[in-house]
């Protein structure tokens, strides 16, 4: 896969998680907000695209985050990132590209948000 496909997932997988969620899971802010990912795609590459392992931050939440573990799994819950890692360990990284942004398009449009 290119870098400007990777591009275009990584754009349409923040698309997705913002429609999905509509503000910060912390405070639930709607204004500048970020797709976060739990565990980056270098740790686990299988869920860099997958929905499960994306939470919507505002720019000062996403900040905070980004340094704490522990207030990742306050927000969201340690078993929540247990069964994500536990999960990823039975996946392969799908990467086709057009296989992908389908999926991810169609997502979006069944939380009504816009391409």
């Amino acid at each position: 896969m290119t870098k400007a496909e990777e591009s275009i997932l990584d754009n349409l997988f923040r698309k997705l998680i913002i429609a999905r969620d509509g503000h910060c899971i912390i405070c639930m802010g709607k204004i500048n907000l970020k797709a976060y990912r739990l565990y980056s795609e270098i740790v686990f590459p299988a869920l860099r695209w997958d929905p499960v392992n994306g939470i919507t931050l505002c720019n000062d939440h996403a900040d905070s985050m980004k340094k704490d573990i522990n207030a990742i799994k306050s927000a969201i819950g340690a078993c929540r990132l247990d069964c994500l890692k536990n999960h990823s360990q039975h996946l392969k990284p799908y990467m086709d590209f057009g296989y992908i942004k389908e999926c991810l398009k169609e997502a979006i449009a069944a939380f009504g948000g816009k391409l």
